[in-house]
């Protein structure tokens, strides 16, 4: 039998989740969320934040300057290309991606959440290809230079699967790949992973994550 073909989706909004972007928390039904895909993906100390924000202090304005500028190009609104980070903004929207995937309705800057372990996390895009309809996660990393530090991103994009999962029924099945784009001043390298993958890898990192944590059982 000949595989089923996606149907076109379309994302709904879920009721009851509220994302405050300056304290980076989620709220699900007038609950704080406890924990964040990005956080249990890739725990940092407090120490460790603040060393990196010094050693590299453009790559939080940079990160969020291309982000808001994607979700601006995804969403019809108006670009900047006036600051220094515009270049990054350049190559993003000008990847040939965007000829074969495009952003779903209602899948851009996406707020989820799985009330079961109390985690929160708002992914950059979910697309769908123009033939195929298969489903696919995208999650943008801004780079200084090419000798910057990459990494393993399957989790994180696992995290967010399995939360969509939690958060719309129904879609999570026909999603089939998660696609990195690692930003850089002149270029965009994408990372493609397959989406089971990114799955198992969540819930090992996910797993141990809580079993780490301390017990308040006394």
């Amino acid at each position: 039998y000949p595989a089923l073909k996606a149907p076109r989706i379309q994302v709904p909004k879920l009721e009851g989740l509220e994302f405050f972007e300056n304290i980076h928390r989620y709220r699900l039904n007038g609950e704080w969320l406890k924990h964040s895909v990005s956080h249990i993906a890739s725990p940092l100390s407090t120490s460790e934040i603040e060393r990196i924000n010094q050693e590299y202090p453009d790559a939080i304005p940079r990160g969020n300057f291309v982000h808001l500028q994607a979700e601006n190009f995804h969403l019809g609104r108006t670009v900047d290309f006036t600051t220094e980070h515009t270049k990054w903004v350049e190559q993003l929207i000008n990847e040939e991606f965007w000829e074969r995937w495009q952003p779903v309705p209602g899948g851009v800057e996406t707020a989820v959440a799985d009330s079961r372990f109390s985690i929160g996390g708002k992914l950059d895009c979910l697309v769908q290809h123009h033939k195929t309809n298969e489903l696919a996660i995208v999650d943008y990393k801004t780079k200084r230079s090419i000798n910057s530090a990459t990494k393993n991103h399957a989790a994180q994009l696992g995290g967010y699967c399995s939360l969509i999962g939690q958060s719309f029924r129904n879609i999570d099945g026909w999603i089939t790949k998660g696609f990195i784009f690692n930003v850089y001043e002149n270029r965009v390298e994408i990372d493609t992973y397959d989406i089971e993958d990114c799955l198992t890898k969540w819930v090992t990192v996910r797993d141990l994550y809580f079993k780490q944590q301390p017990s308040f059982d006394f």
